[in-house]
């Protein structure tokens, strides 16, 4: 089974889109001790012949149509790999045996590989999805094909084939090295809305009361693992860089109708970068692990606030 896989060292490119492996190895993104295949020198660009299995550009010259070509100073390109298949073998499966067995330089996130983390997340067949949950047998056949709005950055890069599947970094976010993005955007956009109870008022004895209807209001939004996939297939994100993105908004919507608080959350998002920047294009939705409805707190959100006008 081919794989086809975005090769991207930043450490050549001063800091362009991205940084080094020394700063990759202090990152904490998720608080949960984000794991990080790939201890190459910092040089590897794909040179072709790591244990004879990689069919990389030898020159990483700025040739073709390859994912942001001249974009990243020539670096970027596509390596080959094929990879043994086994039952029920899911992409980061895959790409372990990659890392294992034929190119060590291989650099990804992961952590819990049980879709609860969010740190795998990535750009498969032009879909963003978590690797950890996206299997590979379902996906050649056709019958894990998720139908999203399409955006501009889906059109870099190589296309989709039947024959091989292919994996890239997320969308909208700086590459910090092959499958690796900078994340610090997304957690800037989500650390402003607050995401914690504001209480002003005095602490109860016991437990704060909710009815079980509340709770299950709470529990579509809280069930985000901030894993950014829906950021990276927000249309909006890519044209507007300070829209906050539907994780962000959705979770400032969870604590406005959290009963316990007591802020007024609509009024952060109350600009053209907030609630009002979002078009309704529901690839949020569509490629969230947990079904989050970004589009739907919006929709309320906007409603509400339109009512106080």
């Amino acid at each position: 089974m081919k794989f086809r896989i975005f090769r991207y060292d930043g450490s050549n490119d001063d800091g362009h889109n991205g940084g080094n492996n020394d700063e990759i190895s202090d990152d904490n993104y998720h608080g949960n001790g984000d794991n990080y295949r790939g201890n190459g020198d910092g040089n590897y660009c794909g040179n072709g012949d790591n244990n004879g299995d990689s069919n990389g550009n030898s020159n990483g010259d700025c040739e073709g149509d390859s994912k942001g070509d001249c974009n990243y100073g020539g670096q970027a390109h596509y390596d080959e790999f094929e990879v043994p298949h086994e039952p029920g073998q899911t992409v980061l499966d895959a790409l372990f045996y990659i890392q294992e067995n034929l190119d060590d330089s291989l650099s990804f996130r992961y952590s819990c590989r049980g879709a609860v983390c969010g740190s795998c997340a990535m750009l498969i067949n032009k879909v963003p999805r978590l690797a950890c949950r996206t299997q590979v047998k379902p996906l050649l056949e056709g019958e894990d094909n998720a139908e999203i709005k399409h955006y501009p950055a889906l059109d870099e890069g190589e296309e989709v084939s039947d024959d091989s599947l292919l994996v890239e970094p997320l969308p909208h976010l700086p590459v910090v090295k092959d499958l690796i993005v900078d994340e610090e955007k997304f957690f800037e956009y989500y650390r402003d809305m607050e995401p914690f109870l504001r209480i002003e008022s005095e602490v109860p004895e016991k437990e704060y009361r909710m009815s079980p209807e509340e709770v299950n209001q709470l529990e579509d939004y809280t069930n985000c693992i901030l894993c950014a996939a829906c950021f990276g297939a927000c249309p909006v994100d890519g044209e507007n860089e300070k829209f906050r993105g539907p994780a962000a908004l959705a979770k400032l919507y969870r604590f406005h109708i959290d009963s316990r608080d007591e802020k007024d959350r609509l009024e952060i998002a109350d600009h053209e970068d907030g609630w009002w920047a979002c078009e309704f294009h529901t690839n949020c939705q569509k490629v969230c692990p947990k079904d989050v409805p970004p589009n739907k707190a919006i929709g309320k959100a906007r409603a509400e606030l339109q009512q106080r006008d």
